[in-house]
Order: structure tokens, then C-alpha cells, then sequence
């Protein structure tokens, strides 16, 4: 049996406990001290310090809220979050994180946004203003997507890129499409056929 000399149980009443000192090793360690409370209805919330991890721990059975900063000015920060080492992780594994403020940075010397079906950005009824891009460089994958065909660097015109038709009008191929689309090869054709005024006359048809 473990020793049980150095612990303490203050049973408040029937719905709150206050334990300290036990030997007894729980999934998170043996506990230094742990609070512990249950609703009529069978609702648990407890928190816990454990020997060895060094783990704080904190559980609710339900939802657990926190509120402050009502006597804070909205240009203070009323929750702060500190992580002097490690990392930061919160996990929603079963549902969403949300976030919901009038304006909202992220800030790091790398921000990595993943997802394994669909990013958007913007608003789906698309009623965003606008959206800003800003950086020394900035790239865009060409492996198809609209996006990739509208600035000709998808995989397609990539596959395109040497395809050019010889003949007495030059080289015409992906980079006379580029420049111009139909109406630049259509008016590189009346140009060399007809002279200037066929090239002129194309202008005024399209």
C-alpha cells in the first residue's frame, strides 16, 4: 500500500474536495495537490499539480469560459499568454478554432498556412474589398488552377512553351498568344499579308 502519511483531504462539502499530498499515481503522475468539483448531474472539473512532469493541469467535463478585461480600456490587452519555452498548440480535433476580433495579426518570422482540401481566403459571397499582397517576391505554383492559366505559367502552357509554327509570318507559338492573345495573332497575320492597313483594320473589327 503507498504511503499515505504526508496526505491531506479537506472535503468542503459534497461537492468540492481539496486533496494534497497523495502517493497515488494517477494518468498524470502522482498529485501534489488537486481540487476537485461534481455537479449534481455528474458534470466533473478539476486542477491538479503532478510530481515528476511538473504538469498544471486543468479539466472540465463541459465548457470551460474565461472572461476578464471589463474594466480594462479596449486599447489593452486584457489576456495575455505567455510560453517562455516550447511551443504553443491548441487542437480542436473534432471541430473548429475560431477567431473573431476586429482586427486579427499574425506575426512570425515564418507563418505556414496548410490544409489538405481547400484554403479561402476572402469572404465565399465574395463581398471582401480587397486583398493585399505585399513582399520582394512572390510566387505562384503552376500546376493548374485558373490562376496559373490567367498569368501563363501553368503546367499546360509550360508544355506549350517550344510548340511554334514556321512560315514566312515567323515564329508565332505560346509567346505571340501571350502578348496579345487571338486578336495579337490575328493582327501579326493581316500585318504580314496585307501591310499596316490590314493590321489597322484588324483593330477596328475586334
Amino acid at each position: 500500500m503507498a504511503n499515505q502519511e504526508n496526505r491531506t483531504c479537506d472535503v468542503l462539502n459534497q461537492k468540492l474536495i481539496i486533496e494534497s499530498g497523495s502517493e497515488v499515481v494517477g494518468y498524470a503522475g502522482k498529485t501534489a495537490y488537486i481540487m476537485e468539483s461534481r455537479t449534481e448531474d455528474n458534470v466533473l472539473y478539476n486542477q491538479s499539480l503532478h510530481e515528476g512532469s511538473g504538469l498544471s493541469r486543468q479539466y472540465a467535463g463541459k465548457t470551460l469560459q474565461v472572461e476578464c478585461g471589463f474594466q480594462n480600456k479596449d486599447e489593452e490587452i486584457s489576456y495575455r499568454m505567455i510560453t517562455h519555452h516550447g511551443s504553443y498548440a491548441v487542437n480542436a480535433d473534432k471541430g473548429a478554432i475560431l477567431l473573431k476580433a476586429d482586427n486579427i495579426c499574425l506575426e512570425g518570422n515564418n507563418v505556414t498556412i496548410k490544409a489538405k482540401n481547400t484554403i479561402n481566403i476572402g469572404n465565399l459571397d465574395r463581398t471582401t474589398d480587397q486583398i493585399n499582397l505585399n513582399a520582394r517576391k512572390i510566387q505562384v505554383s503552376r500546376n493548374n488552377g485558373n490562376l496559373g492559366d490567367f498569368l501563363k505559367i501553368s503546367d499546360k502552357y509550360k508544355a506549350f512553351a517550344s510548340s511554334f509554327v514556321n512560315n514566312k509570318l515567323g515564329s508565332i507559338g505560346a509567346s505571340a498568344l501571350g502578348g496579345g492573345g487571338l486578336k495579337g495573332l490575328a493582327k501579326t497575320a493581316a500585318t504580314a499579308y496585307a501591310g499596316p492597313a490590314g493590321g489597322l483594320a484588324v483593330d477596328a473589327l475586334l
